[in-house]
């Protein structure tokens, strides 16, 4: 799931093709509908035929945060960037999307927002489940916000999945 074509796939496919079985069945999803609740939903609805399937199955939602994090950076500053992506990082913490479903349109004009959709459709999968979210990284030294975080089945979910 990512909202470039180019880099947002072939970037963290790269690195895990080496460590991935070679006939490994992939589908890229681009964003391309304007509605975060379109995503999040959409993500549901993932999670749902997961729960549904005996396939393992890894979600990479790769995307940028805000853009305007830096004057030197691509598009500039304003202060709505930090805080978006502050919002962000809390919000996967706190594993409760609904914090950025209700952000105003106009703040993430501002802050110049990239890749929430994607991180709706991952947050939409787990929707209902036991999982633990882990934040590893957050830097934004480019005037660009670049989050790493994980998102895994609790292990009583693994269990019944493995079962």
């Amino acid at each position: 799931m990512k909202p470039h074509e180019g880099h947002g796939f072939e970037v963290p496919m790269h690195y895990l093709d080496r460590q991935l079985p070679p006939n490994l069945e992939t589908e890229k999803i681009l964003v391309t509908v304007p509605s975060y609740e379109h995503y999040y939903e959409w993500g549901k609805r993932y999670g749902e035929a997961y729960d549904r399937s005996d396939l393992r199955t890894a979600i990479i939602a790769s995307s940028d945060l805000s853009h305007v994090l830096k004057p030197e950076g691509p598009y500039g500053y304003h202060s709505a960037g930090l805080l978006f992506d502050k919002l962000v990082v809390k919000a996967i913490k706190e594993k409760d999307a609904g914090q950025l479903l209700r952000l105003d349109a106009g703040f993430l004009e501002r802050a110049a927002e990239c890749g929430l959709r994607s991180i709706l459709f991952l947050t939409g999968a787990f929707e209902g489940r036991a999982y633990e979210a882990e934040v590893l990284s957050y830097e934004g030294p480019f005037g660009v916000g670049y989050l790493v975080a994980t998102f895994m089945p609790s292990e009583s979910e693994e269990q019944i999945k493995d079962a």
